[in-house]
Order: C-alpha cells, then sequence, then structure tokens
C-alpha cells in the first residue's frame, strides 16, 4: 500500500513485507503501522507550501488577487480546472525549490520551464506545480493510493495524482474535520481496542470515503510531461555538480 500525508509538506510511504533499503528513503522500519509489514518513507519538504509560493510570486497576484485569502484563490483556480475534464498546459516545474528529498540531494533548488515574454498565468502556474508534484510520486506497479491530509480537501490536487499515477487515489472526510485529527482518533481507537489497523474501521457513522478515477483522455499528455519532469531534474543535478565551483560570499 503507497500512502501519502500531503498537507505544507508530504510524507510518502510505502508498505511492503520485504525489507528493502532504497537510497535517499527513510527506513525500512518493521512494524511501524502494519503488523509483519516493512514501511519506508520519501516525500517533498515543501507542497503545500511551495503552491502558496508560486501563487504569491506570480506577476497576477499583486493585481487580481491580493485581496482574496488562499483559500479563495485556490478554489477558483480549482474551478476554472475543473470546468474542462481535460485541462492541459506546456509549462513544466521542477519543484525541489527547497532541496529534494527524492534525491536526497538538500542542494537542489526549482526552476520553470516555458515562461514566455507574455507572461505566466496563475492557472497554469498553479496547476503545473501540482502536476510536478505528483510527477515526483510517480512508482511503478501501485494499485492504489491513499492520501490524507490537508491536501486531500482539493479536488484538482487529488485528481492530477490519480491522473498521473493513472491509478484510483483514495481519500476519506469526515465533515469539514482536520483530517490529521481524524488520524489520530482512528490510531487512538484502534490502540485502545487493541485492534489491527488492518480490521474493518467502525464506530466512524460520520467517516466517509471519496475516489477520484484516471482521465483516459490526458494518459499520453501525462507521460510526456513526465519525461520532461525527468529531464529538469536530470539537468539540475548536472548544473549543482558545475555550482559547487562557484564560492558565493554571503
Amino acid at each position: 500500500m503507497f500512502c501519502m500525508i500531503a498537507g505544507t509538506s508530504t510524507c510518502d510511504m510505502i508498505s511492503t513485507r520485504q525489507r528493502f533499503f532504497t537510497q535517499g528513503v527513510w527506513g525500512p522500519y518493521f512494524d511501524a503501522i502494519f503488523p509483519n509489514y516493512y514501511v519506508r518513507e520519501a516525500g517533498q519538504s515543501t507542497t503545500g507550501i511551495l503552491v502558496e509560493h508560486v501563487i504569491k510570486n506570480n506577476a497576477q497576484f499583486s493585481d487580481k488577487y491580493k485581496d482574496k485569502s488562499m483559500n479563495d484563490i485556490i478554489k477558483e483556480l480549482n474551478e476554472q480546472i475543473l470546468q474542462k475534464k481535460a485541462f492541459i498546459n506546456r509549462l513544466n516545474v521542477n519543484p525541489c525549490f527547497h532541496g529534494s528529498r527524492l534525491l536526497a540531494n538538500p542542494y537542489m533548488r526549482g526552476g520553470f520551464y516555458g515562461l514566455t515574454m507574455e507572461g505566466t498565468s496563475i492557472l497554469d502556474s498553479y496547476h503545473a506545480t501540482i502536476e510536478a508534484l505528483a510527477y515526483e510520486t510517480k512508482i511503478p506497479d501501485l494499485k492504489v493510493v491513499f492520501i490524507s491530509g490537508g491536501l486531500a480537501k482539493n479536488e484538482v490536487y487529488m485528481q492530477v495524482h490519480a491522473d498521473v499515477l493513472n491509478i484510483q487515489v483514495i481519500t476519506y472526510a469526515m465533515g469539514d474535520a482536520d483530517l490529521m485529527l481524524v488520524g489520530a482518533g482512528i490510531l487512538a481507537y484502534h490502540s485502545m481496542a487493541k485492534q489491527s489497523l488492518s480490521t474493518k474501521i467502525i464506530g466512524y457513522p460520520n467517516l466517509k470515503g471519496k475516489r477520484y478515477t484516471p482521465t483516459k483522455e490526458l494518459r499520453n499528455y501525462h507521460e510526456l510531461k513526465y519525461k520532461c519532469f525527468r529531464e529538469m531534474l536530470e539537468s539540475a543535478t548536472r548544473i549543482e555538480d558545475i555550482m559547487k565551483g562557484i564560492h558565493i560570499n554571503k
């Protein structure tokens, strides 16, 4: 099972019966979540905060959105994206603005490819950033992904992950309750009841699940943009190696 806790940052956790070591990934830890399973953890240090950073630093922000809350801005952008079943853009993003946990390299830096003299809209910058965050989680042979955390309430974030990973993405909700608190409550319940989390969750009549299904029309689009994403990471790695020879006095 592949699980993501997505909020200001993201923790990516995968459980396996076998013991695997992966460079740059924490673990494996035995019995940490499920009995007789190993769990490994990777992730992105800046997720939700990166999305907000990209929005605030776009040239359109002061003209169109400076008097609106971030929640209202994201809601408006999501509505524009969701109006189209297959929203696409030509902008590519390297999301390593604060280093890369994916590559275990704290010196990596982010960037955009596809900027023009006409300027780049907040809508495209926002959408392309979410795409890049999803490309970071692209792992072969996944069957299902379970996402919790504050970003699980962002429908575009969830749908883009389903489209990029080309599998169903699942989350849950309990009204407007904070999902981190809901998850902590579930853990406490099972601990008190001495039940395994692998058993059926009971006692939560308001806990509702939601599934996001891949958009078939976007499969080729995301395969091509994922290749662009990999090219950007590889180029950034080579650039960082070159930059090591430059010493800047601060």
